[in-house]
């Protein structure tokens, strides 16, 4: 009995294991192209800029640039209280800027 519960344990895993086996390595493989291919445009981007003079491109950091700041309260208004298919929707909750 032993034997067979572990037989099946291992039946059963295998399968769920090579998927995402198969996964990994696909999107391993999909990541480190990705890098590469952005690696090499931006080497051919800068020889092309040396090549017309012009300044090397700015690098930014999307790690380490800040996210925008939502505008204040008091540049928002509330949506009209009616939604897209004519029923009440409470407008307090809801803000869009507002306009001038």
């Amino acid at each position: 009995m032993p034997e067979e519960f572990w037989a099946n344990a291992a039946f059963s895993i295998t399968p769920t294991i090579l998927v995402g086996l198969i996964f990994w390595f696909t999107m391993r493989g999909i990541f480190r192209a990705d890098r590469t291919e952005r690696r090499v445009y931006a080497e051919v981007e800068a020889e092309e800029r040396a090549r017309m003079g012009m300044p090397p491109a700015a690098v930014s950091d999307p790690a380490t640039t800040p996210a925008p700041a939502p505008p204040p309260l008091s540049q928002c208004r509330p949506r009209s209280g009616v939604g897209p298919l004519g029923q009440h929707r409470p407008s307090r909750y809801s803000f869009t800027r507002a306009s001038g």
